[in-house]
C-alpha cells in the first residue's frame, strides 16, 4: 500500500500515475475557462463575433460542459474511461480547430462541442475525487493544479500569443494543449468501482440544498457575465489620472491634509 497515493479510494486503490492523469485530464478540461475574455475579445476585434454574441457563446461552452458532465455522471459504474478520456480529448482539440476557421453561428457550433468535450474530461476528475474519503484533500489539489495551469495561459495568450496571432492562436494553443491531453488520457484508470451509498445518502438534495444550489447558481452567473466582458470592458474604460485625483482631493474648501 506504501506504492498508492490513494489509500482511501473506493475501489482498487490509485496509483501515482493514475491518480496525476485524472487530476491532469480536469486541468486540461478547464483551460479554456481562465482564458475566456482575452479569446472572445479578441474575436469581437476581428469582427468574427459580436458583442452580444461573446457573452452567448461564454454560456453555450460552459452550459454545454456543466450538462455533459452532470449527464455522464449519472453513469453508476464508469467503464472503458481511458477510452472516454482519449475521444474526449480528441474532441476538444478539432472543436478548437474548427473554431480557427469558423465565424458567426459556426463559433458557437464549434464551442458547443469542445464544452461537451470538456465536460467529459471533468467527469473522469470529478469520479477520481469522489472515490476518495478525502475528497476536500484532492479538489484543493485539482483547484490549485487548475489555477497555476490557466495563469501560465493566461500569461502566454496575453503576452505573446495573442498580440501577434490574434484569437487563433490562443485556439490553436488549447488544441495543442488537447493533443498533450492525451498522455494523461491514456494513463487514467479504465473503470472506477460502483460509489457504495447507505439509504438516505443519495438522490434529490433537500428543499435547502435546492435553495442552496439556486442562489449558487445566480451568484456564478453573476460574476461570470462580468468576468466574460472584461476585455471589451476594459477597452471602454478611460484610465484613471490619479495625480488629477488626488489634487482635487487636496485642493477642495475646508479639507484639511
Amino acid at each position: 500500500m506504501t506504492d498508492h497515493v490513494v489509500h482511501d479510494a473506493v475501489g482498487p486503490p490509485l496509483t501515482p500515475r493514475a491518480a496525476a492523469a485524472c487530476l491532469a485530464v480536469g486541468v486540461n478540461s478547464l483551460l479554456v475557462a481562465g482564458v475566456l475574455p482575452v479569446l472572445l475579445g479578441s474575436l469581437v476585434d476581428e469582427g468574427r463575433l459580436d458583442a452580444p454574441g461573446l457573452g452567448r457563446v461564454a454560456m453555450t461552452e460552459l452550459l454545454a460542459m456543466g450538462l455533459a458532465t452532470a449527464a455522464m455522471g449519472m453513469i453508476k459504474t464508469p467503464r472503458r474511461v481511458r477510452l472516454i478520456s482519449v475521444g474526449a480529448s480528441l474532441g476538444m482539440t478539432l472543436a478548437c480547430l474548427a473554431t480557427l476557421v469558423a465565424s458567426g453561428a459556426g463559433i458557437f457550433a464549434a464551442r458547443a462541442l469542445a464544452g461537451a468535450m470538456e465536460g467529459v474530461l471533468l467527469w473522469v476528475t470529478v469520479n477520481m475525487i469522489a472515490r476518495t474519503v478525502t475528497p476536500e484533500r484532492w479538489a484543493a489539489v485539482f483547484f490549485t493544479g487548475q489555477v497555476l495551469g490557466q495563469l501560465t495561459l493566461a500569461g502566454l495568450m496575453a503576452v505573446w500569443l495573442v498580440p501577434r496571432w490574434g484569437a487563433n492562436g490562443g485556439y490553436a494553443a488549447l488544441a495543442a494543449a488537447g493533443v498533450i491531453g492525451l498522455v494523461p488520457a491514456l494513463t487514467v484508470p479504465d473503470r472506477f468501482a460502483p460509489l457504495a451509498s447507505a439509504p438516505g445518502q443519495s438522490g434529490a438534495p433537500p428543499f435547502r440544498g435546492w435553495v442552496a444550489l439556486a442562489f449558487t447558481l445566480i451568484y456564478v452567473c453573476g460574476s461570470g457575465a462580468v468576468y466574460v466582458y472584461t476585455a471589451p470592458l476594459a477597452l471602454n474604460v478611460a484610465p484613471l489620472d490619479i495625480s488629477r485625483i488626488f489634487s482635487h482631493v487636496f485642493t477642495m474648501p475646508n479639507v484639511k491634509v
